[in-house]
């Protein structure tokens, strides 16, 4: 077991304990579980704080591959545990359109498996952004750090154009106007990092009908 080479303590006999509940925990209640864990997690030492997220790491890449769930998770707790983002001048979505259409792309394709389906999606958030020329990339999952770099890029995004660009993201994972909790993990992950939650009614309610 990964956790008993990378803790100390009962870290590792505790996880052993929950983990048959925790996997057969239903999709939409991960992120409430996440949200109830981030209280303690933050009265972590920076010692703790550090072996925890080297426990994640090594869990993420134990199969040598990251899932989008495991960039969502790492993405949501790396914001709020460590609260560092890019520091630098306001941008306008203008300027921000490459990481733009990197996330609406990123988001189209874990919604809709079908490449002309997702660029379909992709189209209905891009003009909500305003802009005409497709950015569309059909192979943006295959390189995660790109997709992290853009969403951490756009916490810079002018905070009233942040809304919209939600929105635009809101159209890219939408099917007959709902949510798989899959596409709301993700964009709870975006949201959170750009300092722009979304409202807790959209991950609940939304998604019921989904699963």
């Amino acid at each position: 077991m990964l956790v008993q080479k990378t803790t100390a303590g009962s870290v590792s006999s505790l996880c052993e304990k929950i983990i048959d509940e925790v996997t057969q925990l239903p999709t939409p209640l991960r992120l409430p579980l996440i949200d109830l864990c981030l209280p303690s997690l933050k009265q972590f030492s920076t010692v703790q704080r550090n072996q925890f997220f080297q426990t994640v790491m090594a869990q993420i890449r134990s199969d040598q591959k990251v899932s989008l769930f495991e960039w969502a998770l790492y993405r949501l707790l790396h914001h709020h545990l460590e609260g560092k983002n890019s520091a630098g001048s306001p941008l306008s979505l203008t300027a921000a359109e490459k990481s733009c259409a990197t996330v609406l792309s990123a988001l189209a394709l874990a919604t809709h498996s079908e490449p002309t389906a997702a660029q379909k999606y992709f189209e209905d958030g891009w003009k909500i952004l305003g802009f005409t020329n497709s950015q569309f990339d059909a192979h943006v999952l295959d390189n995660m750090t790109s997709l992290d770099q853009a969403v951490r890029g756009l916490h810079r995004l002018q905070a009233l154009s942040k809304p919209r660009l939600l929105k635009a993201c809101c159209a890219a994972i939408a099917v007959d106007s709902h949510y798989t909790a899959e596409s709301v993990e993700l964009l709870r992950a975006i949201a959170d990092t750009i300092d722009t939650p979304i409202p807790p009614v959209l991950t609940i309610e939304s998604t019921t009908e989904k699963i």
